[in-house]
Order: structure tokens, then sequence, then C-alpha cells
């Protein structure tokens, strides 16, 4: 319903969520590229400071937007969520979860052929091996639920399209993902999450996708 624009008129922890995950994925974006323009570095106080700003940059603009369209949202709330912000962007940089010797090769790679999906990273390990890196930033997460998020992940149809989509772009199969799930509080932590699919795998999940795919718009994925 939020993708169609239909909304409660006061917002709510979800949105005060996506809005977090926004804002956090804006400030991804930007420190990725420079990672792989520059290659690994140590961050400065003052990238900290322009990350930071950026950031909140995103979430302000959304919450003008909303505010226009005649939505409500707590004060208290909203600045909360930028402590928050701030908090997580200067642990995220402090300690970079992506390994020094990973090479960016992509940031937010649009696959045209496959509808326009966009990884958040494509990286190249060490041993040469293309990868899939998919951030999940979360607001908020009690660690009782860590386990069952971290299994939400392991038939994943958004990464397996991923896979599929980005072995398509670089002409080498790619068959491992990884889950970046970040987590603000109520302790900041970070997790590089593996996750490996099979070919027989894949190629069931490309069986039942190119039929729903013709379900959905009546074309002929070949």
């Amino acid at each position: 319903l939020g993708r169609l624009g239909i909304h409660t008129k006061v917002a709510g922890q979800d949105d005060y969520g996506r809005m977090f995950g926004d804002a956090m994925a804006s400030f991804h974006a930007t420190y990725y590229t420079e990672r792989k323009e520059r290659g690994y570095f140590e961050a400065t106080p003052d990238d900290i400071v322009r990350y930071t700003k950026l950031a909140i940059e995103t979430l302000d603009k959304r919450v003008e937007a909303e505010y226009k369209a005649g939505r409500i949202f707590s004060q208290d709330e909203l600045t909360g969520l930028r402590v928050t912000i701030i908090m997580a962007v200067e642990k995220y940089v402090a300690k970079d979860p992506i390994p020094k010797n990973w090479h960016i090769a992509h940031v937010e790679l649009k696959l045209e052929r496959w509808g326009n999906a966009r990884p958040d990273l494509v990286c190249i390990r060490p041993d040469g091996e293309f990868v899939v890196v998919d951030h999940k930033w979360k607001r908020k997460l009690d660690s009782r639920y860590r386990d069952k998020e971290i299994a939400r992940y392991t038939h994943s149809w958004q990464q397996k399209h991923y896979l599929t989509g980005v072995s398509d772009y670089v002409g080498v199969k790619v068959r491992t993902y990884y889950i970046l799930l970040c987590v603000a509080a109520p302790k900041f932590k970070c997790e590089l999450l593996p996750y490996s699919v099979t070919d027989e795998s894949m190629s069931r999940w490309f069986k039942t996708a190119k039929y729903m795919w013709y379900e959905m718009d009546g074309a002929d994925h070949e």
C-alpha cells in the first residue's frame, strides 16, 4: 500500500524504520562509490560529517514531502531518528564491515535487463569470486529475533533475482550473496552473513520467475 501512496495519516514505527533505512542507503551509496574509486581508505572526521549531512538531508526531504501530503510525524521520534542516524554513520564508517581486501566492483548496479533491479553492492573477493551484498538496516531489533531475521533471507527471491541479473551482467556465474545486517539499537552491530545458492536451486527459481513474469505482463522472458 505504501508503494501506491496509501498511508495512515499518522506515521508509525514502520514508517520511521523505512525512513532510517533510506537515509542510511544514501550514505552507503556515496561512501562505497568513493571506496570503489579510491580503494579502501580511512575516513576522516570531515568525511563522516559529510556522510552524516547527506543522510540527514535524505531524511529531511522525505519528511518534508510527506508533510505536504498531510502526514503527521512525532517531533520526538524525528529527533531520536536524527540522533540514531548520526551515531550509526559514525560507527559504521569506523569499522567498515566490508573486508579491506574486497574490491567494490559496482554500487547500486542498475540491471536494466532484469527489471532495473539494483543490488546495493557487487564485490570481488580475493579469490576472484563475484558476490552480491545487500544492506538490511534495522533501527531496532531485539536479540530474541536475530536468528529469525537471519533465517528469512535463506531462500530470498530478491537475492536470487540479483544473482541472476549480476551473472548476466558480468558474464560469470554468481552464486553467493551476503546480507549485511546492521542494527542500530539497543546495541549497534553489523554482521556480514554469507548465503550460497546451488545451480539446482537457481534453475528452479528461474523457471518459477519466468512464469510469474509472463503472468504479470504477458511478455515472454527468455
